[in-house]
């Protein structure tokens, strides 16, 4: 277990070293929580099926949700497939959060890198929406 949570701070802080430099980064428990801009990244370590989750939200209450709004992000989640993987929850407060899950065995540091940019830019985008 040790080994697995090393190997994920390690691909995190090779990934986005300007966030550690800046000490935008908090170890809670098993996650990582990562200040990027106006959003905050968690990576949590899920080690009994060997993989990680990446989620990103708005560090901004976007107030509540509209019932059409909530509809879109669940119709926007039961396309996992089609959002490589890429879906909406909420979390306690009912912000939404967006998230995918990757195997351990999947991560390298360019790919990590890129997948937490690409979910970023896909939460900007979808921020414009639930903000609209």
């Amino acid at each position: 277990m040790a080994e697995e949570h090393k190997l994920v701070e390690e691909l995190i802080q090779s990934a986005l070293p300007e966030a550690f430099a800046a000490k935008q980064v908090e170890k809670v428990e098993d996650a990582w929580k990562i200040l990027i801009g106006d959003h905050l990244l968690t990576v949590e370590v899920e080690d009994r099926v060997q993989r990680i989750c990446l989620s990103v939200q708005s560090m901004h209450d976007v107030g509540e949700l509209t019932r059409d709004r909530l509809i879109l992000l669940m119709q926007y989640s039961s396309l996992w497939r089609m959002t490589d993987g890429v879906y909406f929850a909420l979390d306690e407060n009912e912000q939404p959060i967006m998230m995918s899950y990757f195997n351990f065995v999947e991560l390298n540091q360019p790919s990590v890198r890129s997948i937490i940019f690409n979910l970023l830019d896909k939460f900007s985008i979808w921020s414009d929406v639930i903000n609209s």
